[in-house]
């Protein structure tokens, strides 16, 4: 790329940039309350549990309602908005208050799927039933000095009311999971924000996405036929056909692998199937009926049809209502990609081949039909063409998952696992084979393996020992390799919570790891990359005694026992243990670890360690001990490649050792290193080394 083009896609790029930042310091001016909950609850004993393992969102925190509250020092004005991310739980069984400030306000759930907002002991205000059972959904209220009331789901203004103007003049600390009539939240909490303002509409939404998260496109998939060769489900879960009528699936190498409906006749029944709230409905057709109503997915409670005629999709709830798309331009006889994605009492989005055609209102659903079938609807309409790929999900997909549906990367993720008993033989043979071969070969390979792990027995441990230094490894309490379980983003995450300290004498916070390990994302990647790495290595350690990965204070730190061996803690040490007769002969950080995220802080690393080898070599060269000034500037050459006193130093010590042939070696490599980076030939000759 030529520095023209690079300016152009500055001056493009800079306004977002500058954009985005400056919208990210609106939104944190007046934030009162923002710490992360997960760690707040691992330093405090309420009833906020510490979860690790969540699905979508990693490291969040869980409402215990047979513990007491955890409270929130409040400070706020006269103003307040708030929002986090739910996953409530139970909903059906009692209502559950979510936050509120003691005697004041309460933000409840209730039973009938509701979120409610209770001034205590004055007036309720209700919003329509939106929640869904057991799925993550971003909520927020805003409330300013003259009693004005917003509620927000999932980024859109839902419910707008007031409450008396005097509201603000009592002030109690903010109280999570609970009420004061005792009354306790089920489910889970993450990213709770609380700023000392009200937000607009437009900030709220940007919240919103700001702190979405985007998870695996299997998560909630209930269904997915890929209807190749059969009616099989691959999602993973036990749901399969019930019944099949009249179902083909022509052969014809150039055409999409498909099933074939004939009007009437065709059909598929699917069993213990539900849905609560969202639902999210994908699938490939190409119709040969252009005049009637095309039925698609349905069953006693909803509907989904295409209008060949206006190419409209159609949504409907039998005797309640129906809802259609406005008229597409997607033209007759080709493969057609179509979806809905909804959440009752919010909203319902239209796609066609990937991109969003319309979005309408959508009241509530009806009904708790356990079955659906494809091909037929409630009204007796019928397919009549090809379907293929039909994916169903019982949450509501982003437009950015159903542009990834549209594009096939669902069909990677969910492989046809049918195998052929030819397919099982063949591995199951050439495991055999390897077997017979390993168990020939191990007794000549013992010997050697022996060899090299008593050669490195004797300097460092083989138990509960971490290794950065020339190529990773790992063992644990017993022993044992566990240097695969590390991802070289494990590696690096590892390492940068380690080294940070020794450069910059402080722990590195959050906002730099994901700005070293993951500086092309977007703000929500680049949390959810580093709760799952955190949680992944966090695992880990549970199998390497001794080692606690903590957050205090807004930073990282790992708190290292002595049991544990780790040689960049242990540099100094080790340093005293290496001597010419040593096997290590590189000191150069692993290969993974040297990533462009890291030039700066391996580079201001390795300027201290590099200290340290040059008081070394000096010391052994004042001595005249050759051996060890050979052996420690080689380590220097490991680490920096083109150091021109480090090569002087070994040449003179190989010399002085009778070993012109390995200081010639030594130089001619050094020179066509040199001249492989910088582009130029070493200015002095070997003749004139043995005089440095």
């Amino acid at each position: 790329m030529n520095l023209t083009n690079q300016i152009r896609i500055l001056l493009i790029l800079f306004p977002l940039f500058f954009t985005t930042i400056c919208w990210g310091q609106i939104l944190n001016k007046g934030l009162i309350f923002a710490d992360d909950l997960n760690v707040v609850a691992q330093e405090k004993s309420t009833n906020l549990i510490s979860v690790g393992n969540d699905e979508v969102r990693a490291l969040v925190v869980k409402f215990d309602p047979n513990k007491n509250a955890h409270f929130i020092n409040n400070e706020r004005d006269t103003a307040i908005s708030v929002s986090f991310w739910l996953r409530p739980q139970n909903i059906q069984r009692h209502p559950g208050a979510i936050l509120g400030e003691q005697n004041v306000f309460y933000f409840r759930y209730l039973s009938n799927k509701q979120l409610q907002f209770n001034l205590w002991k004055r007036m309720d205000i209700e919003t329509p039933a939106v929640l869904t059972e057991d799925q993550w959904q971003h909520i927020g209220f805003t409330l300013n000095k003259k009693g004005h009331l917003n509620i927000y789901f999932n980024g859109d203004l839902i419910t707008r009311d007031s409450i008396p103007d005097d509201w603000w003049k009592k002030k109690e600390q903010v109280v999570l999971g609970k009420d004061m009539y005792g009354v306790g939240a089920e489910g889970f909490m993450d990213e709770l924000r609380i700023w000392n303002k009200t937000l607009t509409e437009k900030e709220i939404k940007e919240e919103y996405n700001r702190s979405g998260l985007h998870p695996s496109l299997t998560y909630g998939l209930k269904l997915y036929l890929p209807l190749a060769n059969d009616c099989r489900n691959l999602a993973n879960n036990k749901i399969d056909m019930d019944v099949t009528e009249h179902i083909t699936f022509p052969k014809n190498q150039k055409a999409k692998e498909s099933a074939y409906f004939v009007s009437g006749k065709s059909y598929a029944k699917v069993d213990n199937i539900t849905f609560d709230a969202q639902k999210t409905i994908a699938l490939w057709i190409k119709p040969t009926n252009n005049e009637s109503p095309l039925a698609l997915i349905g069953n006693s409670d909803f509907s989904f049809r295409y209008l060949s005629k206006t190419k409209q999709l159609w949504y409907s709830v039998p005797m309640k209502y129906g809802i259609k798309s406005k008229p597409s331009e997607t033209s007759d006889n080709q493969w057609i990609h179509v979806a809905i994605s909804l959440n009752y009492n919010h909203k319902i989005d239209y796609y066609l081949n990937g991109i969003k055609i319309d979005s309408q209102p959508i009241e509530s659903g009806t009904g708790n039909a356990n079955t659906i079938e494809i091909g037929r609807s409630f009204w007796n309409d019928s397919y009549d063409g090809n379907m293929s790929e039909i994916a169903i999900w019982n949450r509501k997909l982003s437009d950015e998952e159903i542009k990834e549906v549209y594009n096939g990367k669902l069909k990677t993720l969910l492989p046809d696992k049918k195998t052929s008993v030819a397919g099982y033989l063949v591995p199951a043979l050439s495991l055999m084979l390897l077997a017979v071969i390993f168990v020939l070969q191990i007794k000549r390979k013992k010997s050697n393996l022996n060899i090299l792990r008593n050669a490195i027995t004797n300097e460092f441990p083989l138990k509960n020992a971490v290794y950065f230094l020339q190529k990773f490894r790992a063992y644990n309490n017993d022993g044992e390799d566990i240097s695969n379980e590390f991802s070289p983003t494990l590696i690096r995450l590892f390492a940068l919570i380690l080294l940070y300290p020794k450069v910059y004498q402080r722990n590195v916070s959050s906002f730099e790891l994901s700005d070293i390990l993951w500086p092309d994302e977007s703000p929500v990647l680049q949390k959810n990359n580093r709760s799952t790495n955190i949680h992944r290595l966090r695992t880990i350690f549970k199998r390497l005694s001794g080692l606690d990965l903590n957050y205090q204070n807004k930073t990282w730190q790992i708190k290292i026992d002595k049991t544990v061996f780790i040689d960049i803690e242990s540099f100094t040490t080790l340093l005293q243990q290496l001597n010419y007769k040593s096997s290590v002969h590189n000191i150069k950080l692993d290969n993974r670890i040297l990533t462009n995220g890291f030039d700066t802080l391996v580079r201001l690393y390795d300027d201290k360690r590099l200290s340290t080898l040059a008081q070394k070599c000096e010391e052994y060269k004042e001595i005249k001990d050759w051996g060890n000034l050979a052996y420690f500037s080689k380590l220097w050459l490991s680490i920096d490649t083109l150091s021109d006193e480090a090569i002087k130093l070994q040449v003179n010590a190989l010399l002085h050792l009778k070993q012109k042939q390995k200081a010639l070696n030594a130089y001619n490599a050094f020179c066509q290193n040199y001249a492989l980076l910088l582009n130029e030939k070493y200015s002095l000759n070997f003749e004139k080394m043995g005089d440095c």
